[in-house]
């Protein structure tokens, strides 16, 4: 919520490569301008994981010296194998595919815009419920810039196992990204009527093309004419 308010204006407020893959296949976002913005996002996970890290080192070696993944504070506990990758690859698809498509409702002008100024907080708001609602499971890594750059930092301060259950790909870049897609298409198809989808694009149908019949003495006087524009 934070993000939208201050870069809303400038940048429009992706903050994770779901949402610019999404808005590039679906409203027309150039792809060249989402790879840069992909790029950003990454460094800034990044950044955010190395300022976590300087902030709670010491309570974490605290904590955890064996830097283990499986000790936390008596406040919190971390999450065990409960679930197989099937759930955890579904429960964060569902997740990623409401989440677009409320950001996608928010940005429909023939839909129910919300009033100026609200965006950001009902995105926010939005976030928190669903996460409430289906964070259990793997917690929801959501974007894949916000996972990737904090396990880059995790491995390097000698969390070995950071990348061991290849969660990071499957839940973190494949769930989200895919998730996304589908409730970009999902919304686009039930409710979206603008020209920027290419769901609502006119393709060429049969009753647009004109069949022209021409026997074998018009067709070589039509080739005549040809070549005559050709030499002109």
């Amino acid at each position: 919520m934070i993000g939208i308010y201050l870069g809303g204006g400038v940048s429009g407020s992706h903050l994770s490569p779901t949402i610019s893959i999404s808005l590039s296949v679906y409203r027309g976002f150039p792809w060249r301008m989402a790879l840069v913005y992909i790029a950003m996002q990454l460094l800034a996970g990044l950044c955010a994981g190395a300022v976590a890290y300087a902030l709670y080192s010491d309570a974490i070696h605290t904590v955890d010296p064996g830097l283990t993944l499986d000790l936390t504070g008596k406040a919190l506990f971390p999450q065990g194998p409960i679930y197989s990758t099937a759930t955890g690859f579904f429960n964060d698809f569902v997740y990623m595919a409401i989440f677009v498509c409320v950001i996608f409702a928010l940005g429909d002008d023939q839909n129910s815009p919300p009033g100026q100024g609200m965006t950001a907080f009902i995105v926010g708001l939005t976030g928190m419920v669903t996460m409430i609602g289906l964070g259990y499971n793997t917690g929801l890594g959501i974007s894949p810039a916000r996972d990737l750059g904090p396990r880059l930092i995790a491995l390097w301060v000698g969390y070995e196992d950071a990348f061991s259950n290849g969660y990071w790909a499957y839940g973190s870049w494949g769930a989200s990204i895919s998730g996304a897609l589908c409730g970009g298409l999902l919304y686009d198809l039930c409710i979206f009527v603008g020209g920027e989808s290419p769901i609502n694009y006119r393709w060429p149908q049969p009753g647009d093309i004109k069949w022209k019949a021409i026997d074998k003495k018009n067709r070589t006087k039509e080739r005549a004419k040809d070549k005559i524009h050709e030499v002109a």
